[in-house]
């Protein structure tokens, strides 16, 4: 029953964009039916369809906050280069992300 198909509403935490959701579903094969949020801050409903071990994988890894698309080109990456390479990825599929402010750290001498 290894070709067996499911389709499974999933949690998605992210606190850059829900979109990366779409990343992580492209990474593992999976096809993204519907994507929402939920109220809660950061989190969005993904409803998700594949191979039943595949989605059932996604929906473990997410519960668990390791389903971050891509790690291995991400590991890393300064939150500068993320927010690039993100930006860059998500464009891939046609989808235009704001890059975040990130505001400066005060040097070891300043007072914070």
């Amino acid at each position: 029953m290894e070709n067996d198909v499911l389709t499974k509403a999933v949690e998605w935490y992210d606190p850059d964009t829900a979109d990366t959701v779409r990343l992580a579903c492209a990474e593992r094969g999976l096809e993204l039916l519907f994507l929402t949020p939920t109220g809660k801050e950061n989190e969005s409903l993904a409803v998700v369809r594949g191979p039943s071990e595949k989605v059932n994988q996604f929906a473990e890894d997410a519960e668990e906050g390791e389903a971050d698309p891509y790690e291995t080109e991400t590991r890393g990456l300064s939150d500068e280069e993320y927010e690039d390479w993100l930006q860059e990825k998500l464009a891939g599929l046609g989808i235009k992300y704001e890059k975040k402010a990130f505001d400066a750290l005060p040097d070891e001498g300043e007072d914070a």
